[in-house]
């Protein structure tokens, strides 16, 4: 099959309903063409307006869209008042609630513009009661938005067939179940030439057997882990391929695990934390167990602050997946944010049995040690030569540092403080890309100017370290046992609020481990 072609979905494009394909909103069908929505045996036809309003909202992945670009999609750039747009927003409330059961809701950001959202809204974000958001979409993200009308159509009308003719299972064939079962050995790894090797199997299994739809989600979720993780200057391209091989599984089998987890999260988790939590939990109500999303859920919630949950979930596939190196690892971190340093060890000690020339290991090994208020022992260990894992000997400058940051927390002297601040903001100069893991690393120094400024560069591409701004954001780094110092700073609510996370927790009336349990934080010394 063709890989499938998507318009760029930018706020310019007018909404055609006679061009747009049918998709999903939670458990809803929409039709654009035939202005129609249905739930499974409920049906209603909404006026055109109300219909390429949703087209935009839902396109927007939960998104905010301004009322400028709703005016230009739906309107063809009109002057139109706030009460013609408000009536129409008025209408799709009354839709979630006549028909939706529970589907979605739409938000009005304030000043802003709008934003649908999966599942039923939550009391503290009530019309009226919303929160400002502190930044608009950038051009990128609104190119990047794409919900994917052909495969939604795909997945629709494969939904509908499905249920008037249901689906015998597919035998596959052999030699393409065997590429398949090799490629789900390469899951898991943290290897980017595990990763491509995985893509070649699913490819093949494909090849040799197009109906078969467990590889075409396979496929889908190899390269969608590929433009996540991987070293490659082609991500948008393996995005494109994920959505096309997520097409091909759902016209298969609309039910695929592996597509639906691949389209959901194509996004980034940064700013995206509540529609890929909301949607990861939907997703695993239908397929419990799902490592994958299991993890994802993980990582996502260890980014909102909720450690102790996180920790859960990671130890949850941990247990699994004995042989995916990367839970072990990321269990022990949720631990050690939490304060439960004996757990954590014992998780770290046994993940490092089982996978002794893991990189991960030995970093995580060392700044555990010294999180725990052990800097002596995290020094002789980080120092020792027999202690490293030979993936480790490419990377001498990081191994360097670390010896370097462990050496300061031991000795507690200007000189050795001095060195290691050197060594990490040289490798933040001559790595840009390593900005947030040094920011990480300093916090442990209580250097907070420098960390905040490094913040500033990694987050919003501002200031001196602009050039370390990441294609891929991660939060969980703010919430690390070395962070306390940071946490306590009057600084850190003004970040907290630029990247939106205190948005996120009133939003989802959830509050950070750090706020929630603060007895940990006194166990979490600081260098």
């Amino acid at each position: 099959m063709g890989e499938i072609v998507h318009p760029d979905f930018g706020a310019a494009r007018r909404v055609t309903l006679a061009r747009e394909g049918s998709f999903t909103v939670g458990r809803l069908m929409v039709h654009p063409p035939i202005r129609q929505i249905a739930l499974e045996k409920k049906q209603q036809t909404v006026e055109p307006r109300v219909m390429q309003v949703l087209v935009v909202l839902a396109r927007a992945l939960g998104e905010v869209v301004s009322k400028d670009e709703l005016i230009q999609c739906c309107w063809d750039g009109r002057i139109v008042g706030e009460d013609a747009i408000n009536r129409v927003i008025s209408r799709l409330r009354h839709i979630a609630e006549d028909i939706g059961g529970g589907s979605f809701h739409v938000d009005t950001i304030r000043g802003v513009g709008y934003r649908l959202v999966e599942g039923e809204p939550n009391p503290t974000t009530a019309p009226g009661n919303r929160n400002k958001w502190t930044e608009p979409r950038s051009a990128m993200s609104r190119r990047s938005l794409l919900l994917g009308s052909a495969i939604g159509a795909v997945a629709a009308v494969a939904g509908a067939a499905a249920w008037l003719w249901p689906r015998k299972p597919h035998k596959p064939a052999p030699l393409a179940l065997q590429y398949y079962q090799q490629g789900l050995n390469t899951r898991g790894q943290n290897s980017q030439e595990l990763a491509e090797r995985g893509v070649a199997m699913f490819r093949e299994a494909t090849r040799i057997d197009p109906e078969y739809a467990e590889a075409w989600g396979a496929l889908a979720w190899s390269y969608r882990e590929l433009a996540e993780n991987g070293a490659r200057p082609d991500p948008n391209s393996l995005r494109a391929l994920a959505r096309s091989a997520a097409a091909r599984a759902l016209e298969l089998d609309p039910d695929n695990a592996d597509a639906q987890a691949a389209l959901l999260l194509l996004r980034p988790y940064y700013r995206n934390w509540r529609s890929i939590e909301s949607g990861c939990r939907r997703l695993l109500a239908q397929h419990p167990g799902h490592s994958d999303l299991e993890y994802c859920l993980a990582e996502n919630l260890a980014n909102v602050g909720r450690c102790r949950e996180a920790a859960d979930y990671f130890g949850a596939v941990a247990k699994h997946e004995r042989f995916w190196p990367l839970p072990h690892v990321y269990w022990s971190h949720a631990l050690i944010s939490s304060g439960r340093f004996e757990e954590a060890e014992d998780v770290l000690d046994e993940g490092a049995k089982r996978f002794p020339q893991h990189a991960d290991y030995w970093m995580t090994k060392a700044r555990f040690l010294a999180a725990a208020g052990r800097p002596q022992e995290a020094l002789r260990f980080a120092a020792n030569p027999a202690n490293l894992p030979a993936a480790l000997s490419m990377h001498l400058p990081e191994v360097q540092a670390e010896i370097a940051l462990n050496r300061a927390l031991a000795e507690k002297s200007e000189a050795s403080r001095g060195a290691a601040v050197r060594i990490f903001t040289d490798m933040a100069r001559q790595y840009p890309n390593r900005t947030g893991f040094v920011a990480l690393a300093l916090c442990s120094l209580n250097e907070l100017d420098l960390v905040f400024s490094m913040f500033d560069g990694y987050f919003f591409g501002e200031g001196p370290w602009a050039a370390g701004r990441s294609n891929r954001l991660v939060t969980w780094r703010l919430f690390g046992a070395n962070g306390k110092a940071l946490r306590r700073d009057r600084r850190f609510g003004v970040l907290l609020n630029r990247t939106g996370l205190e948005d996120y927790w009133q939003e989802t009336d959830t509050v950070p481990d750090y706020r929630r349990f603060p007895q940990a934080e006194y166990r979490l010394p600081v260098g």
